[in-house]
């Protein structure tokens, strides 16, 4: 059996963060047990330098390569995004042809995508659910992805299974665990999203820190519509020496600030399964994550993770003074990334999740 990725965006360039980044990790797992095609939607042509990596706009071209595809008979399709009608129109084309696929919604059915319009509603009732209803399984990252599933469709088969990270073995981790450092690093990697990542929280929980007398400063990594919000907020407070904005950065450049960082926070609204805290984590920082991050299955109960369940700052600002006060279990963390959060393992239960279904 083989297997065929496909969505929206480019796959396997140099600059990439979050499902794109994700999407490429569980292709080069697969590579490594069967043959493996990537098709990415993209806007404008471009040529592809990697065997089996197409890039191709949405038109006749892409449906001739899907129906050459299907007509061998050997492929199941993973079709990664959800509420998209070019994906979804590829499930129907699939679905004509009787061929296999499954879908990944990369947390497209949090509460977040909740539809406020008329169209968007009847959008989810009519086609989303039907692509759903015909995909042979669902795969979810955990309980919080999900709210849009439970609401309009019951009956569905749905597949568990984490995102993961690869370790780079060149990178050195540095021990941080220290109880009693003057000062502590703080640090974000992602959009700066209010909606989904909650960052509106952080200043005034910067403020507390400073009104205890904690030291800190907080390393901003990444861009978004919000990030001029956050910057007004930070200088109306009288915080701008203590906040480093990086803009966006990736790979290499990304990992080496990570490293820096002492304790990550990441005070998200609404999530799928976000790499940036895992990333930080296998770095050795002491991490701070809402409950709606959609760890918490993986991550409950190592010390120097703290999963909390409230959007009070004083609770986020007094964790911070706990965790600045707490080591990491480096030996639990290094554990679960080489078992539950560890690609070959990961790509493993995804291809014996296709073979019970096989290509068609």
């Amino acid at each position: 059996m083989e297997v065929c990725h496909i969505t929206v965006g480019a796959v396997g360039t140099k600059k990439q963060n979050g499902v794109l980044a994700v999407i490429e990790e569980l292709v080069q797992e697969h590579a490594k047990q069967t043959r493996v095609r990537v098709i990415s939607i993209v806007k404008s042509k471009r040529v592809s330098l990697k065997p089996g990596f197409s890039y191709i706009k949405f038109g006749p071209k892409l449906f001739f390569v899907l129906y050459r595809l299907v007509k061998s008979k050997t492929f199941f399709f993973h079709i990664h995004g959800a509420l998209n009608v070019h994906l979804n129109i590829i499930c129907v084309f699939l679905w004509i042809f009787n061929a296999s696929y499954c879908i990944s919604p990369h947390g497209a059915f949090s509460k977040r995508n909740y539809p406020t319009s008329l169209l968007k509603k009847a959008f989810i009732r009519t086609v989303v659910v039907w692509t759903l209803k015909h995909a042979k399984f669902v795969h979810i990252f955990g309980d919080r992805d999900t709210y849009l599933i439970n609401k309009y469709l019951k009956e569905i088969t749905l597949f568990v299974a984490p995102n993961g990270i690869r370790p780079n073995p060149k990178q050195h981790i540095r021990n941080k665990n220290r109880s009693d450092c003057v000062k502590i690093r703080l640090g974000f990697c992602g959009r700066v999203n209010y909606k989904e990542k909650g960052l509106d929280l952080l200043p005034e929980v910067f403020q507390n820190l400073m009104n205890n007398g904690k030291m800190f400063s907080f390393d901003l990594i990444g861009t978004g519509p919000d990030q001029i919000n956050f910057s007004n907020e930070i200088k109306k407070r009288g915080l701008n020496k203590y906040v480093t904005y990086h803009g966006a950065l990736f790979g290499a450049d990304k990992l080496s600030l990570l490293s820096d960082i002492d304790i990550f926070l990441h005070p998200s609204r609404n999530e799928g399964m976000p790499l940036a805290p895992l990333e930080a984590l296998a770095l050795g920082s002491r991490t701070l994550i809402s409950i709606e991050t959609n760890l918490e299955r993986y991550l409950n109960g190592i010390d120097g993770i703290f999963i909390i369940s409230t959007r009070d700052p004083k609770d986020w600002s007094d964790t911070i003074i706990e965790a600045s006060n707490t080591n990491l279990n480096i030996e639990m963390v290094n554990k679960i990334f080489k078992t539950t959060l560890a690609w070959p393992k990961i790509a493993e239960d995804f291809l014996r999740q296709y073979e019970k279904y096989g290509p068609n």
